[in-house]
């Protein structure tokens, strides 16, 4: 079985999270920070938790993959909280609204996979 072409998906949350963060750059530069970030805050765990559910394949690893889907999505979540509460807590100045939508933008682009993917 062949494993999907996960790093498509990456790169194209990376290019919506700098189209996100240049719109976001008209209105100033902390707006654009604050969407980059946002956006990172998405794309790490992310990276993460592809990374882990993508390890095993085939009808053998059944068990191993339902296993490393909990415990990736597990430490994606856990990943999330600890990345905005480090960002509310050390980045001076910040555009909560601007991180959020940035977030949010990225949440959505989950329900492109399927496009991205070519099925």
């Amino acid at each position: 079985m062949k494993r999907p072409p996960i790093n498509r998906v990456i790169w194209f949350q990376l290019a919506v999270t700098f189209v996100v963060a240049t719109i976001s750059y008209t209105v100033g530069k902390v707006h654009a920070l604050s969407a980059l970030l946002g956006g990172f805050i998405f794309i790490l765990p992310n990276y993460f938790f592809v990374r882990q559910s993508f390890a095993y394949s085939g009808a053998r690893a059944t068990r191993q993959i339902v296993n490393a889907f909990y415990k990736g999505e597990s430490i994606k979540f856990g990943l999330i909280i600890v990345l905005f509460a480090l960002t509310y807590t050390f980045v001076e100045p910040l555009e909560p609204l601007a991180m959020l939508i940035a977030f949010i933008a990225l949440q959505m682009t989950n329900w492109l996979v399927p496009w991205i993917l070519g099925r």
